[in-house]
């Protein structure tokens, strides 16, 4: 699933959740001036502005092991092995040229029966070579790939990123604004071993940094996942911080957490965004 796609397909996602909530919701047009929010929606007399983003699906450690996979892959595929150096984390979009230069590089190699190395800048220099030959390369790369050593991120300081990235950002002007943020890693099993939590003292700590921003009302959580048993449905509340969890037809399901801004007075506002995602598998299944 592209990235393009997953953000169109996270905002939608989110709309309908407001449309079955009775919400009338609007996209916002984006401008090339200015960071505008996703969405507009209005119950009542509740009034939200709505940004919908993603974890970053590919954190430090995930993007150096894709580039290593993509070289060992494209080179494996043409009788090659590739070996090299990273001096720094790839940018996603350096991706696609990795892998179209280990292409190209492979293809070089097989032709001329050497061989062949190719550097980016700054970046990389990779020695690639057909299988025969791999002990031509040298000996210091001969066996891997060195990469800068990157330091885990825990989910609970990405939300924290997040919050705050699109709370400076595309919710700088909004009155009530809500950050949805979609997991599109939450991939676990039925019984939901395999999974990450936040852990108790980095919700408060979500909770105080919403308080830093007073026209913030809440910040959620949405994880998608594969189940192919119905679960039982679970919401748990708390003063500030909500926990759902719930199946949806076709065989998914999700998991949402929330956490309230425990100085935004209006505590209506925050109640009628619960009461919409608690009722939404309902809603959902209703013809």
């Amino acid at each position: 699933m592209g990235v393009s796609y997953w953000a169109a397909w996270s905002e939608l996602d989110f709309a309908i959740k407001l449309y079955l909530g009775g919400f009338k919701s609007s996209f916002v047009r984006p401008t090339p001036s200015a960071r505008t929010p996703d969405l507009l929606a209005q119950r009542d007399e509740v009034s939200l502005t709505i940004e919908v983003t993603s974890i970053d699906p590919q954190p430090a450690r995930g993007i150096l092991l894709g580039a290593w996979l993509t070289m060992r892959n494209v080179a494996l595929e043409r009788g090659c092995t590739s070996d090299g150096i990273f001096s720094r984390v790839p940018k996603r979009k350096e991706l696609a040229e990795i892998e179209s230069r280990v292409r190209e590089a492979s293809a070089e190699a097989n032709e001329k029966g050497g061989q062949v190395i190719f550097n980016i800048p700054s970046l990389m220099t990779c020695f690639v070579s057909p299988w025969k030959l791999v002990y031509k390369l040298p000996e210091r790369w001969r066996n891997g790939i060195n990469m800068p050593a990157t330091r885990r991120i825990s989910l609970g300081e990405r939300i924290s990123r997040c919050i705050r990235e699109k709370s400076d950002g595309q919710l700088k002007k909004a009155r009530a604004g809500v950050v949805a943020i979609y997991d599109q890693q939450y991939f676990m099993d039925v019984q939901g071993r395999d999974r990450e939590e936040v852990e108790w003292e980095k919700s408060l700590e979500i909770g105080d940094l919403l308080a830093t921003y007073p026209n913030v009302i809440a910040a959620i959580l949405v994880r998608p996942f594969n189940s192919v048993i119905e679960l039982a449905t679970k919401k748990e509340v708390q003063e500030d911080m909500a926990v759902l969890q719930h199946s949806l037809p076709r065989f998914e399901g999700e998991s949402i957490q929330m956490w309230r801004n425990p100085l935004f007075s209006e505590r209506s506002v925050f109640d009628s965004m619960l009461e919409c995602l608690t009722e939404y598998p309902a809603r959902l299944r209703t013809p």
